[in-house]
């Protein structure tokens, strides 16, 4: 697989994010809590296999979050003002 069919545009970003609400922190606190947790011997595989997804996700948002010049908290910001105003064009 060449490292441009890896790459994900930041517009293929956003619509993964908002398809499967799920972010970059999400994704950290996930790795986080089965690095901090026991995993039996009979689901070990199962597991190197879920982080390695995991991780290849985190990897792709983060060279999206690159590629667009963004930091994820400028991503956050923009996407709650986004909301903020969609919220005052329902009133």
């Amino acid at each position: 697989m060449s490292l441009k069919s890896k790459m994900v545009k930041p517009s293929e970003k956003r619509k993964l994010i908002k398809e499967l609400k799920i972010t970059e922190t999400d994704i950290e606190f996930l790795l986080t809590a089965i690095k901090n947790s026991m995993i039996h011997g009979s689901t070990l595989e199962q597991a190197v296999a879920t982080i390695e997804k995991l991780q290849n996700i985190y990897t792709q948002l983060q060279a999206s979050s690159e590629q667009s010049g963004s930091t994820p908290g400028q991503i956050a910001a923009r996407k709650a003002q986004k909301e903020l105003e969609e919220k005052d064009n329902e009133k």
